[in-house]
């Protein structure tokens, strides 16, 4: 895939994640598929996650007793 390709696929696909997160949860309903008005709630970024231990390793800080 030459790097032309890899970047349209890659915008679409990043397009078509953010339409998916926009739009609101499905449910069932009389056995049917229909849109709530619900909205899906985002999963966070992996530099927004929240570790407990993170701090205290990177500053020396850590112990084995101290979690």
């Amino acid at each position: 895939m030459n790097p032309d390709a890899w970047y349209s696929f890659h915008f679409e696909v990043k397009q078509a994640y953010d339409l998916f997160w926009t739009k609101n949860q499905l449910a069932y309903e009389n056995g049917r598929i229909v849109r709530t008005k619900i909205p899906r709630v985002r999963p966070k970024a992996k530099h927004e996650l929240d570790f407990r231990n993170k701090g205290r390793k990177k500053d020396g800080d850590y112990k084995e007793g101290n979690i």
